[in-house]
């Protein structure tokens, strides 16, 4: 491999590491965020179509990512993102503690919803794996 390549190589991939973990973690609040508006209002006729297909598929590709990451030319696990620890786990604790009152009160959750908080646990391990190109 030429070295223009392997440049280019070790600029792009924590720029798409970057964009595939905030789009995972984005994916993932949106379906809890739907999955909570669905089950209290109307269920929305176009999401419903592709969400069994998109959700589940999304979930598989964040596992297949996750544990890829092994081959991962990187040594070590990077510290939290500032968003990640000031923003994003705890809106994560808080509404992971809401699912589970819900869970134990009503004895199911829609699975939508807990692929979306899968996503979100993919995502945020995935974040842990790849450097912040923005951090660097």
């Amino acid at each position: 491999m030429s070295q223009t390549i392997a440049d280019a190589i070790s600029y792009l991939a924590p720029e798409i590491g970057f964009l595939f973990t905030n789009g995972l973690g984005f994916a993932g609040a949106i379906l809890i965020g739907y999955s909570v508006l669905a089950e209290y209002t109307k269920p929305w006729e176009p999401i419903e179509k592709v969400s069994g297909f998109v959700s589940p598929l999304l979930t598989i590709l964040g596992t297949l990512v996750t544990a890829a990451s092994i081959y991962v030319p990187y040594s070590a696990v990077h510290p939290p993102w500032p968003e990640s620890r000031f923003l994003a786990s705890p809106i994560v604790i808080v509404a992971c503690i809401i699912a589970l009152w819900f869970l134990v009160r009503d004895k199911k959750l829609p699975p939508m919803l807990v692929n979306g908080f899968a996503l979100l646990a993919i995502a945020g391990a995935l974040k842990r794996i790849f450097p912040n190109p923005h951090l660097q």
